[in-house]
C-alpha cells in the first residue's frame, strides 16, 4: 500500500529541509510532508516538490494548540513526526519498518534508535523500553515518531477538560493555555499510555535513521534541566498534564491523606547519624567526615561511616579519624555483594543508629556548620518522616558550576509527592526518620537511584519536608561516578529508575471504584438501626394511588415519608456561598463517617438515608458539580449488579451544587426500570463482542421524556453523543441533568438521563394548602418520592407526581428533537469494531476532577 502516512517536520533552513524531504519521499508509504514553521517566517518564494506542503502556524511547536492544527490534516491510522529541524537521514526501509511494527502490535506510538553524527564522528543512540513507569517528562523516544491518530486525539482532549475544571475553579482562561502550551508533547507520549489493555509506545532496537546532535552538553549538566528556573513554566505545565493522567488512572493521592509520624517512638543514645557509605575514596573521605564532625547542634550525634572494601587508603583514613573521636563509628562489612543501598540498611540497623539519619556522600560536603541542626529541627516543625534539602553544584575547590543551586523548588506540600513520579530526583541532602526506614523500608541494594526508590516509597504514605535553602555542596570532580557518562550508563540509570517508577506505579493503584469491593460492614448498618434509628424511622406507605391510566401497572410510584430530608427538601442552592461546604472534609457532620474510598472521591455515609446503604461519593478536592468528569466513576460504581448510581445536576435537585459527588444505593425497584415503558430506539453503536449492543431509546409513555441507554461496557460513547446535543442554559457550564445508572439482569449498564427545564415545580413555591415541598432529583425523576413534612405526605397522590415530573422537563417535542440530533451523530460516526476498542477509553479521560 502507498501513501498511508503523512509527515510532519520542523522546518529551519531550505538546504537542510530539502535533505530531509528528499529522505522521505524516497518511501512510498509517506502521502504528505508538512513543513512546519513560524507564520512570519513563512518562505513564500520556494518551490516545493510535489506532495509537500507549508505550514505555518503562531502556535509554539507542538503545543496542545499546535497539535490541534496537525490533527486537520492527519489521514489514515497513523502519522510521522520529525521533531528537529536538523537534516534527517534515513535507514534502509526505516518508515516502512515502523510502519510494519506499529501494524502488528496496533501500537499507539514507534520509536526507535539511531545514530548521531558529532562533527565527523557517528555514534549509536540506543533508546530503552517504554514500561508502566517511563512516566518522566524527559524520557527520550528520539526523534523521529509514528504515532496512532487516536493517540493525537486522546492528547488534544487533555487540555479540554482541564480548561473546563479551571473554568469552574474560576481561573481565567487566557492564563490556562499560556501555562500548558510547552506541555503538548509531554501530554502526546502520555496519551500513548493504554493502561486498560496494558499497551505503551513500542521501542524498536534497530538503528533507523541518523540526525545531528546539537546538544553537545555533558550528561552531568543535561540531567539537572527539569530544575533549571529558566524551564518553570514548563515543567509546571507539564506537572499538571501529568496530575491528569495520575487521576485518570486512579493514582493521584491528595495531600490531606499523608500521615505524620509519631517522632517520639523509640529509644535513641543519639539524636541523629550522619551515614556516609564509601569506597575508594581517599581524595575526598577526610573532608567529608571533618565536614559531619564540625556541625554544631544542641543534641548527640554521631557519624557512621561504611566502608564498601575499599582497596586504596580510605580504610586508614577513617580508622585513623575514628581513633580520636569516639563519634566516628566505622563498620567493615563482611559482604561482599552490598551496593550503596545495602550499606545504608547496614547502618540503618545498626544499634548506634540515631533517631534522624542524614545522607553524606564521600565526596561532598556540608555547606554549613548548622547544617545537621537545620535538618533535625525540620523534622519537628514540619512533623514529616524524611527531609530533603538543597545543594549547590561545585568543582573540588568549592567553586560554583551550573546550574548553580539545585533547590527543586518544582516540590509543593500540595503535590510533590505526586510529582516525584514525573521528575528523576528529589534533592540533597536526604534524611530519615529511622524507625520508619527500620520498620517499613526495604531499601533497595543498588548504588543509583536507591535514595529515589525510598523517598517514592515514603511519599506515598507520609508527609515529606523540605528545605530550600542550600545546605549542601555536591563536588562534582573527574572522580564522580555520575559526571560525564555515555549513552550506555546513563540508559542504564534511566532503565532502573524506570523501574522504580513501574513498582510505585503498580504501588499506587487506588480502588478502582467498584462498590462491590468496598466494604459496606452489614454490621455497622445494623448498629446504625438500632443505636440511631435511622433507617428504622422511615416509613414506606404505598399510597392511596386515584384513577390509573392503563398503561401503568400497580405501584407507579414509591412514596416515602422520611422525616429527616427535610433540610435537602429546603435547601437554598441560591445562598450556597454564605454556608459551609458540608461535602468539604473539614465541615462534615459527625455521622456522616468515611467508609470507603474510590479514585479521586471519598465514600460517606448519608447522614440522611433515602435508600438501604444509601451513600455519598464525594470529591476530594472542593470543585462544583459536574457531570462530565464523573461518568467513569458513575459506570465502575454501578458495576454491582442491586447497586444504583445517581448524578444530580447543580439545578437539578443537587443540595450541594458547590461539590462534586455521586450517590449510591441499594435498587429500590425504581419504577422508571421495573415498569414496561414504551420504548423508542434512537441510535445504536456497534460492540467488539456482538453487532448493535450499545443502544438509545427514548421512553415515551413515562410521564416525563427520559433517554435510556443500554450498555454492555463500562463506557458508552452514546452517552457522550447525548451530552453533546442538550441545550445549555445562559450562564450554566452543563446541561440541566439527572442520571441514574445501575447493571441490571442481563449484564448491560442501564443509564436513565432525565433532561430538566426548571429546578423546583410551582407547588414548592405555592402557600397555604397548595404547597408541597418537594425537589425532584434523580429519585423522584425516576417515581420515588421521599417526602420530609406530613401534610406533604398526605397530600401528594399520583395525579400530583405525573404534573411535577411533567413541570420540570423538557416537552416531548423537545426530546424528539434532541433525539434527531443524536441519531444524525451515530451515523456520521461511521464507527467499526477495528476503531472501537479506542472509543471504549473516551471516557478515560475524564476521571479527575482536580490536581
Amino acid at each position: 500500500m502507498t501513501g498511508q502516512i503523512p509527515c510532519f517536520i520542523l522546518h529551519n533552513s531550505w538546504e537542510e529541509t530539502q535533505i530531509s524531504i528528499q529522505q522521505l519521499r524516497e518511501s512510498p508509504l509517506i502521502s504528505t510532508i508538512y513543513l512546519i514553521c513560524p507564520e512570519d517566517q513563512h518562505p513564500k518564494d520556494i518551490e516545493l516538490p510535489p506532495h509537500c506542503q507549508f505550514l505555518p502556524t503562531t502556535r509554539p511547536f507542538l503545543s496542545f494548540e499546535h497539535l490541534n492544527e496537525l490533527d486537520l490534516y492527519c489521514t489514515g491510522d497513523y502519522f510521522l513526526l520529525y521533531t528537529k529541524g536538523t537534516p534527517l537521514q534515513l535507514g534502509y526501509r526505516a518508515v516502512e519498518r515502523m510502519w510494519q511494527v506499529a501494524q502488528s502490535n496496533a501500537a499507539p506510538l514507534v520509536y526507535a534508535d539511531h545514530y548521531v553524527k558529532q562533527d565527523d564522528t557517528t555514534l549509536p543512540h540506543p533508546l530503552i523500553d517504554y514500561q508502566a513507569g517511563s512516566l518522566r517528562s524527559d524520557f527520550d523516544f528520539g526523534s523521529l515518531l509514528l504515532v496512532h491518530i487516536q493517540t493525537l486525539q486522546k492528547a488534544i482532549n487533555i487540555p479540554d477538560e482541564i480548561l473546563a475544571a479551571e473554568y469552574l475553579c474560576n481561573t481565567e482562561e487566557s492564563s490556562i493555555y499560556r501555562i500548558l502550551a510547552p506541555a503538548g508533547f509531554y501530554g502526546l507520549t502520555l496519551a500513548a499510555r493504554e493502561e486498560f489493555e496494558r499497551k505503551f509506545p513500542i521501542h524498536i532496537s534497530e538503528y533507523l535513521y541518523t540526525v545531528d546532535e546539537s546538544d553537545r552538553r555533558s550528561s552531568g549538566e543535561k540531567q539537572f534541566d527539569y530544575v533549571n528556573p529558566n524551564n518553570a513554566d514548563a515543567q509546571k505545565a507539564m506537572e499538571r498534564v501529568f496530575n491528569y493522567i495520575l487521576q485518570r488512572e486512579n493514582r493521584y493521592i491528595q495531600a490531606e491523606e499523608l500521615f505524620s509520624p509519631d517522632l517520639t517512638q523509640g529509644k535513641f543514645d543519639c539524636e541523629a547519624s550522619v551515614i556516609i557509605p564509601v569506597r575508594n575514596r581517599e581524595r575526598t573521605i577526610a573532608d567529608a567526615i571533618r565536614s559531619a564532625l564540625e556541625q554544631e547542634t544542641d543534641f548527640p550525634f554521631n557519624v557512621i561511616i561504611v566502608n564498601n572494601h575499599s582497596t586504596d587508603r580510605t580504610g586508614e583514613i577513617i580508622a585513623e579519624v575514628a581513633a580520636k573521636d569516639s563519634r566516628v563509628i566505622h563498620l567493615q562489612p563482611e559482604r561482599t555483594d552490598l551496593g550503596i543501598g545495602g550499606c545504608w540498611s547496614l547502618a540503618i540497623h545498626h544499634p548506634a543508629c540515631g533517631r534522624f539519619a542524614v545522607q553524606l556522600d564521600s565526596d561532598d560536603l556540608y555547606s554549613t556548620p548548622q547544617t545537621l541542626q537545620t535538618v533535625v529541627n525540620a523534622f519537628y516543625e514540619q512533623k514529616v518522616a524524611m527531609v530533603v534539602g538543597a545543594y549547590r553544584m561545585t568543582n573540588f575547590q568549592l567553586e560554583t558550576l551550573p546550574p548553580g543551586i539545585i533547590d527543586h523548588k518544582e516540590w509543593t506540600a500540595e503535590n510533590g509527592h505526586n510529582n516525584l513520579l514525573r521528575v528523576n530526583g528529589i534533592g540533597a541532602p536526604r534524611a530519615f526518620f529511622t524507625p520508619v526506614l527500620r520498620n517499613e523500608i526495604e531499601i533497595p541494594n543498588v548504588s543509583y537511584g536507591e535514595d529515589y526508590a525510598i523517598a517514592l516509597t515514603l511519599s506515598r504514605t507520609y508527609r515529606i519536608g523540605r528545605i530550600f535553602d542550600p545546605i549542601y555542596l555536591c563536588r562534582r570532580w573527574e572522580g564522580n561516578s555520575d559526571a560525564n557518562l555515555d549513552i550506555f550508563r546513563q540508559n542504564a540509570n534511566n532503565l532502573l529508575k524506570d523501574k522504580l517508577r513501574t513498582f510505585e506505579w503498580e504501588a499506587r493503584r487506588q480502588d478502582e471504584g467498584i462498590l462491590s469491593e468496598i466494604d459496606f460492614v452489614a454490621p455497622e448498618w445494623e448498629e446504625r438501626r438500632q443505636d440511631e434509628g435511622i433507617l428504622s424511622e422511615i416509613d414506606f406507605v404505598a399510597p392511596e394511588w386515584g384513577e390509573r391510566e392503563e398503561r401503568f401497572t400497580t405501584n407507579n410510584f414509591i412514596i416515602q415519608k422520611n422525616p429527616k430530608r427535610i433540610k435537602s427538601a429546603t435547601a437554598q442552592i441560591d445562598k450556597v456561598n454564605e454556608r459551609a461546604c458540608f461535602l468539604c472534609k473539614e465541615n462534615r457532620p459527625e455521622e456522616q463517617r468515611t467508609y470507603g474510598r474510590m479514585r479521586n472521591h471519598t465514600v460517606l455515609f448519608n447522614p440522611h438515608p433515602i435508600l438501604e446503604e444509601h451513600t455519598t461519593i464525594t470529591a476530594n478536592s472542593h470543585v462544583p458539580q459536574c457531570f462530565t468528569p464523573q461518568i467513569q466513576m458513575m459506570f465502575d460504581a454501578a458495576s454491582e449488579p442491586d447497586f444504583m448510581i445517581f448524578y444530580n445536576g447543580p439545578k437539578c435537585g443537587a443540595s450541594a451544587p458547590d461539590h462534586a459527588h455521586l450517590q449510591a444505593g441499594i435498587e429500590p425497584g425504581l419504577p422508571i426500570f421495573y415498569e414496561d415503558w414504551k420504548k423508542k430506539l434512537i441510535a445504536r453503536m456497534p460492540d467488539i463482542q456482538s453487532p448493535l449492543s450499545e443502544q438509545l431509546f427514548l421512553l415515551e409513555d413515562y410521564p416525563c421524556p427520559v433517554f435510556l441507554i443500554e450498555a454492555p461496557e463500562r463506557k458508552s460513547h452514546l452517552l457522550d453523543l447525548l451530552l453533546q446535543s442538550l441545550p445549555i442554559h445562559e450562564g450554566e457550564y452543563e446541561p440541566r441533568i439527572n442520571v441514574i445508572c445501575r447493571k441490571n439482569d442481563d449484564y448491560k449498564y442501564e443509564v436513565c438521563i432525565f433532561v430538566r427545564s426548571k429546578h423546583r415545580p410551582d407547588c414548592y413555591y405555592a402557600e397555604g394548602d397548595k404547597q408541597i415541598l418537594v425537589s425532584p432529583a434523580s429519585l423522584e425523576m425516576g417515581g420515588f418520592f421521599p417526602i420530609a413534612r406530613e401534610e406533604d405526605f398526605r397530600k401528594i397522590n399520583e395525579r400530583t407526581i405525573r404534573k411535577i415530573l411533567k413541570e420540570v422537563s423538557i416537552t416531548h417535542n423537545e426530546a424528539e428533537k434532541i433525539a434527531e440530533t443524536v441519531a444524525k451523530k451515530a451515523k456520521e460516526s461511521q464507527f467499526n469494531n477495528e476503531t472501537w476498542r479506542e472509543l471504549l477509553d473516551f471516557y478515560d479521560q475524564y476521571t479527575r476532577l482536580d490536581r
